[in-house]
């Protein structure tokens, strides 16, 4: 057993080896190694699959969701639209198998946040735009002929506002009907028995990994699109982000 083991073969194959020697290893050894499998096996058998499957689907996601981005599909920004599907992958597999770890050993997590509601409802709740209220200037010398074009440019306002919070909710949505298929695959029966507030923690899990996911992409939008970097830099997205 000389490396750590990265797929569930590999580990099946090493726990395998380890029963066959630990009659001739001594206790603080065995015991050392019985923790190490303990430890590794949800992440193996769990994550590490679970990632291999996310990653085609959320980059496949990327592509129709940011059409601007696929005229890129076969040229070297593809490597960072990969790394991107990496990253979120990655992130959301071990994000969800701490938390249903958590949740199988009774462990509550509202004391990770100082208002649990108020994060339930920013990660969960759809984004609503709000109109600005109209300021009031009456007797102002300039108000009478000023407060009509300010009532338009609120509204005009108030309606971008709309527009944008109707694709951020849209976006999102797909992004959760996109992953939820793999999530339920791995860890349908534990959904079966949530309770409201594992429901919530699950919500931010998933709320909280879209935004991760809109902003990487709409930086990458933005490097293309309005930099209009177009020479390789040889660096990794996020090294170039920093």
């Amino acid at each position: 057993m000389k490396k750590k083991p990265s797929t569930p073969e590999e580990l099946r194959r090493m726990e395998y080896e380890f029963s066959e020697l630990k009659d001739a290893l001594p206790p603080e050894i065995v015991n050392a190694l019985e923790q190490a499998f303990e430890i590794l096996r949800p992440h193996i058998t769990l994550e590490v699959p679970m990632c291999n499957e996310l990653v085609p689907v959320i980059e496949n996601l990327i592509y129709i969701q940011y059409p601007s981005l696929s005229s890129y599909a076969s040229s070297w920004p593809a490597r960072w639209i990969s790394e991107i599907s990496e990253k979120i992958a990655s992130h959301l597999s071990t994000v969800l198998s701490l938390l249903f770890e958590d949740f199988e050993n009774g462990v509550s997590r509202n004391e990770l946040y100082d208002d649990f509601e108020r994060v339930v409802a920013f990660y969960t709740l759809p984004m609503v735009a709000h109109r600005k209220e109209m300021p009031n200037y009456e007797g102002a010398p300039f108000w009478e002929q000023e407060k009509e074009g300010i009532r338009k440019e609120l509204e005009e306002e108030y309606e971008e506002s709309k527009v944008e919070c109707e694709r951020h909710n849209r976006l999102k949505n797909e992004f959760i009907l996109a992953v939820q298929p793999i999530i339920i695959k791995y860890y349908g029966q534990q959904t079966d028995t949530f309770t409201t507030e594992m429901w919530k923690h699950y919500g931010i899990a998933l709320g909280s990994t879209y935004l991760d996911y809109s902003d990487n992409c709409s930086d990458l939008e933005y490097i293309f699109e309005v930099e209009e970097l177009t020479i390789d830099p040889e660096e990794s997205f996020f090294e170039y982000k920093q």
